[in-house]
């Protein structure tokens, strides 16, 4: 499988405040292609900086890909540090020059002479044109990887990177054929998916390729098969999926687009059900998901402040079933549900747990976690478990 590296160039993505989000996206193009992307630097805007990430890159990978400082100005050192790697002067291509030009043109400007300086790149290297802008991009082979300066706009990184580098890429890395599936699923911990998957994931790098990624109450499988043709990387694909399927069972909810949301009104859509929620600790995380769903079978959801939530029971549990019940009905609905801290219940009680409660034509359930940080993470985490036992109920698990 060939290995990448992705160099992310720009001083403020060091500083704290920004985020880089041209690594990310490179690095789910490079992986639905079969490309292991092996590291990611973030290097400040200095040309000797840039030159030794991208000689130690090169020397480790068959491909490098760098974003940002492609610009006019004196911060942008892309080139000159990427010359500097190569041991090549800076040249003017008069070709680009005149391509930066057209761009001015179309926006009804004249070109600022300090443009121009957009237009030099490496000696010997082969220039991306960029239609979507003025920062031309520019392609080198060093010490056996090809290296490749793409500009940070995202917009024309992404452009680029589909109309120029990929036709390219396929031919140069003989990629071949590669197809990608995500198993979505819920109810089961990364590290417990791991420990189902172990022999899987362990095997040598080849034809196929498991790897997991977590957020709050969801882990995804992400599947890659690659073969000479599309038809035996399909074929390989179905059967490592057929497999992680069987050992995952009832907690893989849905593949690639699919979100819980979606799948779980869609259970309760078949057998004929419609749904509301009521909620404390998750302050609408999950009245939110459902809305964005668009589906009618979600009739609508409460958000109750602090001192808000009123039931009666003999315990936490029972007083969360009834605050689900009392959504279902004020909505009109057949499935209650119900999201709440324990002191939001019972206010004598500690706030080191929060409580689920389902209810249905076909049974009720409840159970509580510990709140483990407090925050957007625990919310989003009951909310998954909620989602997951309205599938259970009305049959979907």
């Amino acid at each position: 499988m060939p290995h990448a590296e992705l160099i992310c160039i720009g001083s403020e993505l060091l500083l704290g405040r920004w985020v880089d989000t041209n690594g990310p996206w490179l690095a789910r193009a490079l992986a639905s292609l079969g490309v292991r992307v092996a590291r990611k630097w973030v290097v400040d805007d200095d040309e000797a900086a840039i030159a030794e990430a991208v000689v130690q890159a090169a020397g480790a990978s068959d491909l490098v890909v760098l974003s940002g400082g492609l610009g006019p100005t004196e911060d942008d050192r892309t080139r000159a540090g990427v010359a500097r790697a190569a041991g090549v002067p800076l040249e003017m291509r008069p070709e680009l020059v005149e391509e930066i030009r057209r761009v001015f043109q179309r926006l009804g400007a004249n070109m600022p002479p300090s443009n121009r300086v957009q237009a030099e790149i490496p000696a010997g290297s082969e220039p991306v044109p960029n239609p979507w802008g003025t920062a031309p991009g520019f392609a080198l082979v060093l010490h056996g990887a090809w290296v490749v300066a793409l500009p940070g706009v995202p917009r024309e990184l992404k452009n680029l990177f589909r109309s120029w580098v990929l036709p390219r890429l396929q031919d140069r890395l003989g990629l071949g054929a590669n197809v990608t599936r995500v198993l979505r699923l819920s109810g089961l911990g990364e590290s417990a998916v791991g420990e189902r998957l172990r022999d899987l994931m362990a095997g040598p790098p080849g034809e196929t390729r498991i790897g997991l990624l977590s957020s709050p109450g969801e882990v995804r499988v992400v599947l890659t098969a690659r073969a000479a043709a599309e038809q035996e990387a399909v074929r390989r694909l179905a059967r490592v999926e057929a497999e992680v399927r069987g050992r995952l069972g009832k907690f893989v909810f849905g593949a690639d687009d699919e979100t819980h949301p979606v799948v779980a009104l869609r259970a309760v859509e078949a057998v004929g059900w419609t749904l509301a929620v009521s909620e404390g600790f998750s302050a609408g995380t999950l009245a939110s998901w459902l809305r964005s769903t668009g589906a009618p079978t979600f009739r609508g959801g409460m958000v109750l402040g602090p001192g808000r939530i009123r039931a009666v029971g003999p315990t936490p549990e029972a007083r969360c079933l009834a605050v689900a019940r009392r959504a279902a009905r004020w909505f009109r609905a057949h499935v209650g549900v119900c999201v709440a801290r324990e002191d939001e219940l019972v206010p004598a009680a500690a706030a080191d747990r929060v409580w689920i409660g389902v209810t249905a034509p076909t049974g009720a359930w409840a159970r509580s976690l510990p709140v483990l940080r407090g925050d957007e993470f625990d919310a989003q985490r009951a909310c998954h478990q909620a989602l997951f036992h309205v599938r259970r109920l009305a049959g979907g698990v």
